[in-house]
């Protein structure tokens, strides 16, 4: 989940997310316990993701138009109300969007910390940075979003 939300597209956060669990699976041997296993293993998947993001932001400078958007599977609630999931899908669709026009830094604090629930702390931890400049992140997110929003 945190891959698709960093990513916003499946075939990269299922690609990311392997390379994740797999990175994890050939270092095992070097986790010193300096912080929990969830944590550890958010740092590599996070890590992957920014160095993905990064990738991709150059390519796109130098490629003419980007792709079309990947489809978005309903979920079942959108199913039984189609006014209401309309309303929440289009939420969900713009909010993705917004979340897309940040940096990846601020980004992935966004994403620890609104969508995973990780506490400032937590996701300072898992960003390998401050927990201030997770605030700071934050801060500056929310402002960011307001104006896309």
């Amino acid at each position: 989940m945190l891959a698709f939300q960093m990513t916003r597209n499946h075939a990269d956060a299922d690609e990311l997310s392997q390379e994740a669990f797999l990175r994890a699976y050939e270092s095992f041997g070097r986790f010193r316990g300096d912080s929990d296993f969830f944590t550890w293993i958010y740092r590599i998947t996070v890590n992957l993701c920014l160095t993905h993001l990064k990738k991709q932001s150059r390519w796109r400078r130098f490629s003419e138009a980007g792709a079309a958007e990947e489809p978005v599977i309903p979920e079942p609630s959108i199913l039984e109300n189609p006014t209401q999931g309309m309303e929440e899908e289009e939420t969900r669709r713009r909010v993705g969007k917004a979340l897309q026009a940040l940096s990846p830094e601020l980004r992935a604090a966004t994403v620890l910390v609104y969508l995973q629930d990780f506490s400032p702390r937590e996701a300072a931890r898992s960003l390998g940075c401050a927990e201030a400049t997770v605030h700071w992140r934050l801060f500056k997110a929310r402002k960011l979003l307001k104006k896309y929003l």
